[in-house]
């Protein structure tokens, strides 16, 4: 495995139905099970994220990538433990800032242009970059359309409002640090529209 990773973090429950593998000190679990259509049937988290079924018709196809990806993600969010708090300091920050201007105006056509690209780059990016499941996929699609459409009939204050909450929401579905990087993408991609807030330094 290349994660690398110290046996001693790694908690084993075996009950003959299924196997489990914890990780100390987190809600990261590895659940590997037997399946009529598929050989085995895993379900898997990390972090906070949530659970997320998978099918595997081999030993191979269990430990790669199912198995290799999961103790990658699990090395990422322990190297990363913060991202959450951060996030919602930054975001904190940036809707109060939103709130306070006097600035509502529509986007320009050029502008929700400009948006519609960078939000199709996020999309390129978090499908090129994360193994999303189907459900995680949908809610990505559904949240990038959502913003895109809301450009159009949006202020740009309201617009970044939905902006916040929409990444509040998806927070939820998506990989463990993902949000935090869309949201920073997002944020320095759009930074130099008249009216955006700009992102606070670190603290």
């Amino acid at each position: 495995m290349e994660a690398k990773l110290n046996p001693r973090d790694f908690e084993l429950e075996d009950d003959g139905d299924e196997a489990r593998i914890r990780v100390g000190g987190s809600k990261s679990i590895f659940v590997i099970g037997r399946d009529r259509a598929v050989l085995y049937s895993v379900n898997k988290a990390v972090g906070e994220g949530p659970l997320a079924g998978y099918g595997a018709d081999s030993w191979d196809g269990l430990m790669h990538p199912l198995l290799s990806l999961w103790l990658s993600e699990v090395k990422r969010d322990q190297q990363t433990p913060d991202l959450f708090a951060e996030l919602q300091r930054e975001r904190d920050v940036l809707v109060t800032a939103a709130a306070a201007g006097a600035e509502n105006t529509p986007f320009t056509h050029a502008e929700q242009d400009e948006i519609a690209k960078r939000l199709s780059e996020i999309q390129e990016y978090m499908e090129k970059t994360h193994d999303l499941s189907l459900d995680q996929k949908q809610a990505l699609d559904a949240g990038i359309s959502e913003l895109r459409a809301a450009a159009g009939r949006l202020g740009r204050r309201d617009w970044f409002g939905l902006a916040v909450g929409t990444l509040t929401i998806l927070q939820a579905v998506l990989p463990p640090g993902s949000i935090r990087h869309i949201f920073l993408m997002l944020v320095q991609g759009l930074a130099h529209l008249h009216g955006f807030p700009e992102l606070p330094p670190p603290g």
